[in-house]
């Protein structure tokens, strides 16, 4: 364990060295006071192996803090020629960071600035770390983490030399260029050479003398030390291992000084290096030392002068404070090698301020627990085991007999065993009433050993399960019950019936098939009719399913007059339909009819002026009256092959219907065996349209059927067999209708006004 802790506080000591001089502000370093944007720019234009400067802008700023409180008033990033920026992530130096180089960041005040590195210092030596950062003044210096310690120190020290006008303290760092570039003839007296002058053992003391007398000199608070000398030398200056070494052990610095200095800070100040000063030995001081780079003879000479009796009575005052149970045997380990004998030992036990009556009453207590619970111990009386437990605290442990006699007779025990016990049952719980748990008392002394607890009364909660609302049914929240007493802890409430919701045409709750919502069913023998519509929507959708019942039938002027529709599709279960049912919906461009439906009832699209074409289903026998009368728009009708009557005005005023070879809207299928009255009367686009043809299976056509236009050609599948009649009750006279001649001419001129039929 102290091995451990050793090896730790020495790697924090030669990290404190290396960045040893952020710890050591001058006057001069705090006057850097809310430098300017563009004079951070200059001062770094100065430092050696910055290549790239840019400053943000509220625009690009990452961290998002520029100009607002607590946050920086600049902020400027740079990349440095030691940094491979071919191995830093992003496109351009911003997005980059402090990766590439470092940056600079300028604050109002000291505090803002020391807050933000404190901030930093969290990262520090976790995955996180972005690199070295300090205060100046009002600006926080940050250096990339691809650097190594020295190299950040002698950057963050150059920035800091220019940003204080000192440029004749700025330090060139050793670079590919300064090792491998031949034809370089400058000569830059401020440039450390990459050997010493001569290459002699000697030119390099002298030259490291030099640089570690001026360094002392210009930081005389610094704590130097050989091996921070030495890298300095190799890793910053360029100077070869052999040089460095032998430089640094011949150079004027006294190093007998600086391990004194040492070994003072790690006996002397509280919070330095991790641990209390009073937990420093002589091995942990050598070790320091040692591993700092200083000889042993220096090491020898430093540990001569410290006074090691007064420093161990410390150390015992520590451990004793530190550890409850801390004794003497312990503390005599601590302090053989210091003393120089026995008597040596003793002094220093009995003089070093602890209280060793208490750490024997500690340790008394603690063999009170280990043995009043061992097994063989069960059946000895208290008097056997405090017999033991003094036995152990005078052979073992070295305590004095007044320091044993103290423990024995304060010692925390019961003097009764409490080897008779009862148990004490338990109570189960119930809805209404308390229980308790299972206890212990002791039967010679009545103490309670294991207290009983209250257990609380409480239901036996079950859950009632939510039922989810349709929209057919109303649903139950979820609720809960006592299972013992049947007392409800959480009512269900009822939900609502919900709407439809319909995917892929059906409804996901009743499964019935999508409709239009507003529409209006009324049951009726065979299934229901739709009696109205109060709805909102254009599209009309009406079932061939509701309720699990077919809908067989639309009522009278159900849609009637409904001006907003723009398209209708009726379900395949209805059969016949009313009149007027969509009378006068004058936005109406479509409609699909039910693929069962009879006949088209009396007046069903009357007036749906933008209605411009119809397919008939096969089903449909009839056509009603006035049907389709008025749709000036219907220019294509398809009739279905089950078409046998075409009512009286059905097509009437159908302005826009065509006919013929290149105006093919329509035929008259030869399963019609009547055209009534008026039926195609005013369609006057069949004007010269071509021939109309009326198929055999015709023997009926009323008078006025194809009047009110201009009609070219009518010609007849069977011309034989007609007659004509000027009136209902008149005698017919026989025509022949086959054409004869190229006039083709007949109907159209001579019988259009009449009823004709065979």
């Amino acid at each position: 364990m102290k091995r451990i802790i050793t090896s730790l506080f020495t790697l924090i000591v030669a990290f404190t060295m290396i960045l040893g001089l952020t710890s050591c502000k001058s006057e001069e370093e705090k006057l850097v006071d809310q430098p300017s944007e563009s004079y951070i720019i200059e001062c770094l234009q100065k430092v050696p192996c910055i290549i790239e400067i840019e400053a943000v802008t509220e625009d690009n700023d990452p961290i998002g803090q520029l100009n607002k409180p607590g946050g920086y008033t600049a902020l400027v990033y740079f990349s440095y020629e030691l940094v491979d920026q071919e191995e830093v992530y992003g496109d351009d130096l911003i997005d980059k960071g402090t990766d590439a180089g470092g940056c600079i960041e300028v604050y109002t005040t000291e505090k803002d600035a020391n807050k933000r590195n404190e901030y930093l210092a969290a990262f520090d030596g976790g995955v996180l770390t972005s690199g070295s950062h300090t205060v100046v003044g009002t600006i926080v210096v940050r250096t990339s983490d691809e650097l190594t310690a020295t190299q950040q120190k002698l950057l963050e020290s150059n920035i800091i030399a220019a940003l204080q006008g000192q440029d004749d303290k700025i330090v060139a760092p050793k670079t590919n260029s300064n090792n491998n570039d031949s034809n370089d003839d400058s000569n830059n007296d401020d440039d450390p050479p990459a050997q010493p002058s001569g290459n002699t053992k000697e030119d390099g003391v002298n030259d490291a003398e030099k640089f570690a007398n001026e360094f002392a000199t210009e930081y005389p608070n610094d704590y130097l030390t050989p091996n921070y000398i030495t890298e300095y030398l190799r890793d910053v200056l360029g100077y070869s291992e052999t040089i460095a070494v032998y430089a640094t052990e011949n150079c004027n610095i006294s190093w007998a000084t600086h391990a004194k200095k040492y070994a003072q800070v790690y006996l002397t100040y509280e919070e330095e290096f991790g641990r209390p000063a009073s937990w420093w030995n002589p091995s942990d001081i050598e070790d320091m030392l040692l591993e700092d780079g200083f000889s042993y003879d220096t090491i020898d000479a430093t540990m001569a002068t410290i006074d090691w009796t007064a420093q161990s009575k410390k150390y015992v005052k520590h451990l004793s404070e530190f550890y409850d149970t801390f004794n003497r045997l312990d503390a005599r380990g601590y302090l053989e090698d210091i003393a120089a004998n026995e008597a040596g030992v003793n002094y220093l036990l009995e003089n070093s301020g602890v209280n060793w009556k208490q750490h024997a009453l500690n340790m008394a207590n603690e063999l009170w627990t280990e043995y009043s619970s061992q097994g063989y111990y069960e059946d000895k009386t208290v008097e056997f085991i405090l017999t033991d437990i003094r036995e152990e605290l005078s052979s073992i442990w070295e305590y004095t007999q007044a320091e044993i006699d103290y423990a024995i007779q304060n010692i925390t025990i019961d003097r009764c065993r409490h080897t008779n016990l009862q148990t004490l049952s338990a109570v189960a719980a119930t809805c209404t009433a308390t229980g308790l748990t299972e206890g212990k008392k002791c039967k010679d002394c009545g103490e309670t050993i294991i207290e009983q607890s209250t257990i609380p009364a409480s239901h036996t909660e079950v859950v009632d399960e939510a039922v989810s609302a349709t929209c057919e049914n109303t649903g139950l929240s979820e609720g809960s019950h006592c299972s013992k007493c049947g007392e409800i802890i959480v009512a269900q409430q009822v939900l609502s019936i919900v709407n439809h919701s319909f995917n892929s045409g059906y409804c996901r709750y009743c499964e019935c098939e999508e409709y239009t919502t507003g529409l209006v069913f009324t049951e009726i023998t065979g299934g229901y009719a739709v009696t109205g519509y109060n709805g909102t929507a254009y599209s009309i959708k009406i079932p061939s399913v509701y309720k699990d019942k077919a809908v067989v039938y639309i009522d009278d002027s159900a849609f009637k007059g409904k001006s907003s529709i723009t398209s209708v599709a009726m379900g395949d279960n209805i059969t016949s339909m009313g009149t007027k049912v969509f009378s006068n919906c004058t936005s109406l461009t479509s409609i699909k009819l039910s693929e069962n439906l009879s006949a088209i009832g009396d007046y069903a699209f009357e007036g749906c002026s933008k209605l411009s074409s119809v397919s008939v289903p096969n089903s449909v026998e009839k056509i009603g009256n006035y049907a389709f009368s008025g749709c000036t728009k219907l220019s294509k009708v398809v009739f279905g092959t089950g078409l046998k009557t075409i009512g009286k005005y059905s097509f009437s005023n159908c302005s826009a219907l065509e006919y013929g070879n290149s105006y093919t809207k329509f035929t008259i299928p030869d399963t019609v065996e009547r055209i009534e009255k008026g039926a195609f009367n005013n369609c006057t686009t069949l004007s010269n349209k071509g021939m109309l043809y009326i198929p055999s299976s015709v023997t009926y056509i009323e008078c006025g059927a194809f009047t009110g236009f201009e009609l070219n050609d009518i010609g007849f599948s069977d011309g034989t067999g007609w007659y004509y009649y000027k009136s209902e009750t008149a005698t017919g006279t026989s025509v022949d209708m086959r054409y004869t001649s190229n006039s083709y001419t007949y109907l159209s001129k001579t019988y259009s006004g009449y009823l004709i039929k065979k």
